[in-house]
């Protein structure tokens, strides 16, 4: 079961475009990735982007540098409505694992929320393992995912 939700990520990423390295391994936006309205040659912003929308993303870009500089803090992935990475601090292999097995974790617990109250719905999920906390905060387009050391 696991190995074939595996294949389906890596099948949405090839659908979406992300290139792949030699061992057919994804290779997802790191630290060092690009804004989405900046042009691949110049960095420039596209003609068409208004000042607003510019400045939301920029404050999104702001907000996760901070989180990720909380203390014990390991990583965070931002992951779209179809479960694809599209922001992670952390490497390709795991942020692609922590999407998939979230998002349907996150789904399921939402449906159970809306099971006993229709009118109801989650708003923040928190998970804590021995080894991890996760916590993560669902939206309507995409689930912002938080892993971090509970001994820090």
């Amino acid at each position: 079961m696991h190995s074939s939700r595996v294949r389906e990520r890596k099948e949405n990423l090839q659908w979406a475009g992300f290139p792949t390295n030699k061992a057919g391994n994804h290779r997802i936006w790191q630290r060092s990735f690009r804004l989405p309205w900046q042009q691949a040659d110049t960095g420039e912003s596209f003609p068409n982007s208004s000042q607003t929308e510019m400045a939301q993303l920029a404050d999104v870009e702001e907000t996760l540098k901070r989180i990720e500089a909380h203390k014990g803090v390991i990583g965070t992935v931002v992951v779209n409505a179809e479960g694809i990475p599209i922001r992670t601090s952390l490497d390709n292999s795991s942020a692609v694992q922590y999407a998939g097995l979230l998002q349907d974790l996150t789904m399921r617990a939402r449906s159970s929320v809306r099971d006993m109250d229709p009118q109801n719905d989650l708003t923040f999920l928190r998970i804590r393992s021995k080894k991890h906390e996760i916590m993560v905060s669902p939206e309507n387009n995409f689930l912002l995912i938080v892993i971090q050391n509970p001994c820090e």
